[in-house]
């Protein structure tokens, strides 16, 4: 399980979480992902990325690292939020 919150305190862009959201289920390394939960103020979103590889196995590594350089970045550029994992 790959847990990831989302900084939405600069986000101009009202569509972000779903472009995260889609972003991050069409890794092939991810069977599953939990709807964002929103903080109360709306300025932090925690997702849940269920991996399709155990939690020891070399793939999920692999997943965290691409989820970190490549698809959060991806779906967060230009729009003022960050996502981290």
């Amino acid at each position: 399980m790959s847990v990831f919150g989302i900084d939405l305190a600069d986000s101009t862009d009202p569509d972000v979480i779903a472009k995260i959201s889609e972003s991050v289920a069409a890794d092939p390394g991810v069977v599953a992902l939990s709807p964002a939960e929103l903080s109360p103020a709306g300025d932090t979103a925690v997702m849940t990325a269920i991996p399709t590889s155990k939690p020891q196995d070399v793939a999920t590594a692999d997943l965290v690292d691409r989820l970190r350089t490549e698809a959060l970045p991806a779906a967060t550029d230009g729009t003022g939020a960050e996502a981290l994992v």
